[in-house]
């Protein structure tokens, strides 16, 4: 899914779902691969962080520096849960 940069974290997480009353279950996990079928946790995204709620994905680096190709960053991989 392509998302605009300029999308803040509680639009983010609402639109994929995170909609528990508790903000605290609400998350969003960024994750990589590493190969041989491991992955590795990175960033997470908690509902209750009022400041980081108020973040553009462009905030924290996930834009299209994020390509993957090459010696580039690699792709926003993201995993929501609101429980």
């Amino acid at each position: 899914v392509h998302i605009p940069c300029n999308t803040v974290m509680k639009d983010l997480l609402k639109g994929f779902g995170c909609t528990n009353p508790v903000e605290k279950k609400n998350k969003c996990f960024e994750v990589t691969t590493t190969g041989n079928g491991k992955w590795y946790k990175g960033l997470e995204v908690n509902g209750s962080d009022k400041e980081m709620m108020k973040k553009t994905i462009k905030d924290v680096g996930w834009d299209m520096t994020r390509t993957g190709h090459g010696r580039d960053k690699p792709v926003v991989c993201l995993w929501f849960c609101k429980d």
